[in-house]
């Protein structure tokens, strides 16, 4: 039982006969920590918050009586933003990707002085030009040195970790082309550039996309400002107070942008399809009004006598009600025409806000976000392309499940039209004892009353439709542009150190423990 007792005095001895190799090796690792921490570049952190306000629609204001009839059968209802969704938006791949484009992120200008590096932003004597399409079809990083010298420059571009070299140029003069096995890239002078002055550029270059996954959760943040608000707050942690605050603002004009756009093609959308019913009933309704002026000469009447009238308010209102559920049953048609339509296969589904049922509308506007997501794909992706192919698969999915919600909805709409077409019946009844002239001349004047009011509300939801096309509001308020911490982030440094601490007080115990036993045992 002795032999499975650990000494702590046999170890503890080791270690104070090799004391001095357990300070070499804290020395060490601690100098190594230190250094890094001396020789990495400062990091700032940057802010800024954006309110997320629901898509107003000016149009709607101007509507009137139609308009309400209509929201009372949860026909044109309005929706409101959801935060989860925009910062989905924010986050996306494609929003970043444009950005890192935009801003020309996929080269970054590092300047070398011995162990110091200043990152360089909108201020490197030197810039590394080359059609953006080499950007977004590079699938491997490099990175280009540029040592300036009494007016020329020693270029020389390698990759991996090893440094190999794939291309390099001696003495020459700017502007000049170096040729690598991704393409032709320009070295260009900026206005930073000064012939004496001698400085070593280093141009680290990637793809679009692998610039992207360098913006990860521990570089940039988004998200709620606080769960009982509409606010998001984005952050970012950068070497460049002038570069974190412009990739902050540059996401959030992204984002208003993309809104911008979305509202635009559904609105387009929307506009062509009531163009379209406005055409044809303006036709249908200036033949009605010929029909009563070649009844009234007919039967040489001028005005309907006080009981009639009165019948005709009646039946009036109740037919007003119908009215609406003719709106809806065109609304159901032309959609279930449109999605069954191949030649329409791929085209956005309008009015979709119309549909009164919460289920269908969400089916209907996933499927229209989807196809929104392709027309975006489907621009930039080549043949073949294999997420095109599975998100058109998901479209041909989603389009059966709204062909499901559409014909649900057109089965409701029969029972309601059937119920209020009865109680419009008692007062066609009453009009039937009136003398054949009054009684057609009703018909006449009620048939032009409806077409007119449904006209009025069409051009009234057009209206309505430019302009949310030509509106400039943006869903995205940024009450908080982006503004920068005065003092660099030192967290990182602490945690290294600390780190580096243990790691060297451990690391300096075990090694003089290790050494003092082997030592005792050679001579033992």
């Amino acid at each position: 039982m002795e032999n499975d007792k650990i000494d702590l005095r046999k170890y503890i001895n080791a270690v104070k006969r090799k004391w001095y190799w357990g300070v070499a090796v804290f020395v060490l690792v601690m100098g190594m920590a230190i250094t890094y921490c001396v020789v990495k570049m400062p990091q700032y952190m940057s802010y800024s918050m954006m309110l997320i306000e629901a898509d107003s629609d000016d149009g709607a204001k101007s509507m009137g009586g139609m308009l309400g009839l209509m929201k009372s059968f949860s026909i044109g209802g309005f929706g409101s933003a959801s935060i989860d969704n925009e910062l989905l938006i924010l986050q996306s791949h494609a929003v970043k990707k444009e950005m890192i484009n935009r801003l020309g992120l996929n080269r970054v200008y590092v300047e070398r002085n011995g162990l110091q590096k200043t990152l360089l932003y909108k201020n490197s004597p030197v810039l590394l030009e080359a059609p953006s399409e080499l950007f977004d079809t590079l699938q491997y990083g490099f990175k280009v040195r540029v040592k300036l010298k009494k007016g020329v420059a020693d270029i020389k571009a390698t990759k991996g970790l090893l440094g190999t070299v794939i291309a390099s140029k001696q003495g020459a003069t700017l502007p000049c082309t170096l040729n690598t096995p991704y393409g032709d890239f320009q070295v260009l002078k900026t206005s930073e550039y000064n012939a004496e002055d001698e400085r070593t550029i280093d141009v680290v270059v990637q793809g679009n996309d692998m610039a992207v996954d360098g913006f990860g959760k521990k570089v940039l943040e988004i998200a709620y400002a606080n769960k009982k608000s509409d606010g998001i707050v984005l952050e970012i942690l950068d070497p460049s107070k002038e570069r974190g605050r412009d990739i902050l603002n540059t996401l959030m004009s992204l984002y208003n942008e993309r809104r911008r756009d979305r509202r635009n093609e559904r609105a387009i959308a929307d506009a062509q399809f009531l163009e379209e019913r406005i055409a044809s009933l303006g036709a249908e309704l200036a033949e009605s009004e010929k029909e009563i002026e070649k009844f009234k000469k007919d039967a040489n009447i001028i005005s309907v006598e006080p009981e009639a009238t009165l019948l005709f308010t009646q039946d009036v209102e109740t037919d007003n009600m119908l009215l609406a559920l003719q709106v809806e049953e065109m609304t159901l048609n032309s959609m279930l025409e449109q999605l069954n339509d191949p030649q329409k296969r791929y085209s956005l589904i309008p009015m979709s806000e119309s549909l009164g049922d919460a289920n269908a509308a969400a089916v209907i506007e996933n499927y229209n976000d989807l196809l929104l997501s392709r027309m975006a794909m489907k621009s930039s992706a080549k043949e073949g392309n294999i997420a095109l192919k599975q998100l058109t698969e998901q479209i041909d999915a989603v389009r059966e499940s709204a062909i499901e919600n559409v014909k649900r909805l057109q089965n409701q709409w029969e029972i309601k039209y059937n119920r209020f077409k009865k109680e419009s019946g008692k007062y066609k009844n009453r009009i039937g004892s009136l003398p054949q002239y009054e009684r057609e001349l009703v018909d006449l004047t009620r048939d032009r009353e409806l077409k007119n009011t449904l006209y009025m509300f069409l051009l009234e939801k057009r209206e309505s439709a430019l302009l949310k096309q030509n509106n400039s509001q943006e869903l995205g308020f940024v009450f908080e542009p982006a503004y920068s911490a005065i003092k660099s982030s030192k967290t990182k440094l602490y945690l290294i150190l600390g780190v580096g601490f243990a790691a060297a007080v451990v690391s300096g115990i075990v090694l003089s423990m290790i050494i003092g036993l082997r030592k005792k045992s050679d001579t033992n």
